[in-house]
């Protein structure tokens, strides 16, 4: 019964890497949609275990560790969003996906208000509606799987999210960088759903202990 849930929870992510991997291959997406895809998808995880937690304390009166969890997944969050950023602007001339974004963003800071551009418009939005089902669809197995425990439900969003989507920015820079063929990206995709497979994220707690929610 455990392999099946862990097969269902898992199944998200891999609906998510096949839809990425047919924008790379069939649609020739740039590389940097692919990461702003993954980037949308840790924002969207950031919100859903808010939600999951506060359904725990709500449910079960239990610690949910809230504070701590915004502060760590936070940080680094505002890193991945910078190293994305910087990223965007280093690589802005050569590929228009990136230059889109960067201007989006740029826009965003100097208080103009968030608006896409044409170019990446339809993408963006349909990227982001898709993983917004793939994160509610994986979230809810995930509580499923926790049974009350916050610290499971933490060690699986931050674990999941935080390693893999590292790999995809820097995998990302270094095909953007080098002027290596877009089709690359497929392979980052690849070792990112095989990550989320494997059971990386069940392996320890990097921020709450399972002894503390039971103190």
């Amino acid at each position: 019964m455990t392999r099946i849930r862990k097969t269902l929870e898992n199944l998200g992510s891999l609906l998510e890497g096949l839809y990425f991997i047919g924008g790379l291959l069939l649609a020739k997406w740039s590389p940097m949609l692919m990461a702003a895809g993954y980037w949308i998808e840790e924002a969207l995880t950031l919100g859903a275990t808010v939600a999951a937690l506060l359904y725990i304390r709500q449910r079960y009166g239990r610690r949910i560790f809230l504070g701590r969890f915004l502060f760590i997944y936070g940080f680094f969050f505002f890193v991945h969003t910078v190293f994305f950023l910087i990223l965007a602007g280093i690589t802005a001339k050569e590929d228009r996906a990136s230059e889109a974004l960067f201007e989006a963003f740029f826009r965003l800071l100097l208080g103009s208000g968030f608006r896409l551009p044409e170019v990446i418009r339809g993408e963006i939005l349909l990227t982001t509606l898709i993983i917004a089902g793939t994160v509610s669809y994986t979230m809810f197995f995930r509580l499923r799987g926790a049974a009350g425990d916050a610290s499971v439900l933490i060690n699986r969003s931050f674990s999941a999210v935080i390693a893999s989507h590292f790999l995809i920015i820097f995998g990302t820079g270094a095909i953007l960088l080098t002027g290596a063929p877009s089709a690359l990206a497929v392979a980052l995709v690849v070792v990112k759903v095989l990550i989320d497979m494997s059971g990386f994220a069940d392996r320890g707690s990097p921020i709450v202990s399972r002894e503390e929610t039971e103190g």
